[in-house]
């Protein structure tokens, strides 16, 4: 059930990735799906990062999803991924 939690997952991350590439014109990569901090992808240009958390939800997310992208947000910068 974890394994197919985390396909289903990682199809979504795939879907934004498709999806930004199309409509931006901006590098989109998506993160290591472990140790990736919640980020998911790496919106970028030559002198600026966007970092993105991919969900799935019909609400709105909550105070721990957000501190946890400007979690990833500091260490994606940090870490000159993307």
């Amino acid at each position: 059930m974890l394994q197919e939690r985390r396909i289903a997952f990682f199809i979504i991350e795939v879907k934004v990735q498709d999806s930004l590439t199309r409509i931006t014109q901006l590098k989109v990569c998506l993160t290591s799906v472990t140790g990736d901090y919640g980020a998911d992808l790496v919106l970028s240009t030559t002198d600026k990062k966007i970092v993105v958390q991919a969900k799935r939800y019909n609400k709105k997310v909550g105070l721990k999803a957000v501190q946890e992208i400007v979690s990833a947000k500091t260490t994606i910068m940090l870490m000159n991924v993307g």
